[in-house]
């Protein structure tokens, strides 16, 4: 999810070229998305959203009453 997230990489278009070029599907899903040069080559925003929700909330936790900035 991290490389199909990111901001520069049109999923949809990828899944439809896929779709138009490979009619039976009998393609490796990666491989096909490796062709594209946008393709893992940056943070997924969600992804970065929930490994900070989790690293504040694991930090909390572990120094109750300490902020982490």
């Amino acid at each position: 999810m991290h490389s199909i997230e990111h901001d520069d990489f049109d999923f949809i278009s990828a899944i439809n070229d896929r779709i138009t070029m490979d009619t039976l599907g009998l393609s490796d899903m990666m491989d096909w998305f490796r062709q594209y040069e946008e393709f893992g080559h940056g943070p997924s925003p969600r992804l970065k959203e929930i490994v900070e929700d989790v690293s504040r909330d694991s930090f909390s936790y572990l120094f109750p009453g300490h902020s982490p900035e």
